[in-house]
């Protein structure tokens, strides 16, 4: 966050720098026989945000697309959501990377996750 206008401005050049930090345990998004049994998921038509507008190698708490993608995904009566990319690639879940291991080697997608 760059910080917060003392005169409620929405010009960024008028905010002052600000450091606001938090945490609070992890919680799953699935329950308890899930994580015992695996969850059904479903690619979502949602494209998760690019690069160019939100910086989705980072932790930014956007979350706008995830929810749709979920909302999708309870569509086609799946536990959860795996979106794409702009070029329809998969990207990732909520709460979670994808990653496959094929042959011994481990492939997860180079663009779009946290590092």
């Amino acid at each position: 966050m760059r910080g917060m206008s003392p005169t409620f401005s929405r010009a960024p050049r008028n905010a002052v720098n600000r450091l606001i930090a938090f945490a609070f345990p992890f919680g799953s998004v699935a329950i308890a026989e899930q994580l015992e049994n695996g969850l059904h998921a479903a690619i979502a038509l949602i494209v998760r945000i690019p690069p160019q507008s939100v910086d989705s190698t980072v932790k930014n708490y956007h979350w706008l697309d995830l929810i749709k993608g979920l909302y999708s995904a309870y569509d086609q009566s799946a536990d959860t959501a795996i979106l794409v990319d702009v070029n329809g690639n998969i990207s990732e879940g909520p709460v979670f990377d994808m990653i496959a291991v094929s042959d011994g080697k481990t492939w997860t997608s180079r663009h779009g996750v946290l590092k």
